[in-house]
């Protein structure tokens, strides 16, 4: 009796998955492409267009093709995975499939939690102190991933040496000596710039 509950339940979700929302580039605006890439490298999975695949890439697809009232994706075309001008469910498969090798294999991981000695003496970081006056997207985005305000005075950001972590991307980010944490540049501002020896 299990297994015949269950088969009817994998039919019944399996018709839920294949009857889902897609959307096809006819049905799309132009300018949300342009949009996107004027802030950003385009990013496989980045579908609410803030610079990186992450889990809120995942919540906000599953609710998109689930048809949750109000769900709007920033940028479809980064979901569209497989390549072929619509999003389903296989594309959202690879989204998380992507999302997981990243978290696995990401270099920047290793600087994450890492003391600021630490990065020094293994070259993670540049020897130049960049006190970033930061503004506009960058300011919200590391505000909102730190929980508070900027503070100069115990905020000291610098310039990831991509080369040493083996990173190919064009991609630059930052190093914040208080909270041990990394932020993608998404946009570049103005800096004043210490360097130590």
């Amino acid at each position: 009796m299990k297994n015949i509950l269950a088969v009817i339940s994998l039919c019944i979700f399996a018709f839920l998955v294949f009857s889902m929302r897609q959307t096809f580039a006819a049905e799309t605006d132009k300018n949300d492409r342009l949009n996107y890439t004027n802030q950003h490298e385009p990013v496989a999975g980045d579908v609410n267009a803030d610079g990186e695949l992450s889990l809120s890439d995942i919540v906000l697809m599953q609710q998109w093709l689930m048809a949750v009232p109000n769900t709007e994706l920033a940028y479809w075309k980064a979901g569209d995975l497989c390549e072929d001008d619509r999003l389903d469910v296989f594309d959202f498969c690879l989204m998380k499939r992507v999302l997981i090798q990243t978290m696995t294999h990401n270099p920047l991981n290793l600087l994450i939690g890492m003391e600021y000695e630490d990065t020094v003496r293994n070259t993670y970081i540049s020897k130049s102190e960049y006190n970033y006056q930061i503004t506009g997207n960058l300011k919200s985005t590391i505000e909102d991933k730190m929980g508070c305000p900027l503070d100069y005075s115990i905020d000291r950001f610098y310039l990831v040496n991509n080369e040493k972590l083996g990173l190919n991307s064009d991609t630059k980010y930052l190093y914040n000596a208080n909270t041990m944490d990394i932020y993608p540049i998404s946009e570049e501002t103005k800096m004043n710039c210490a360097t130590w020896y």
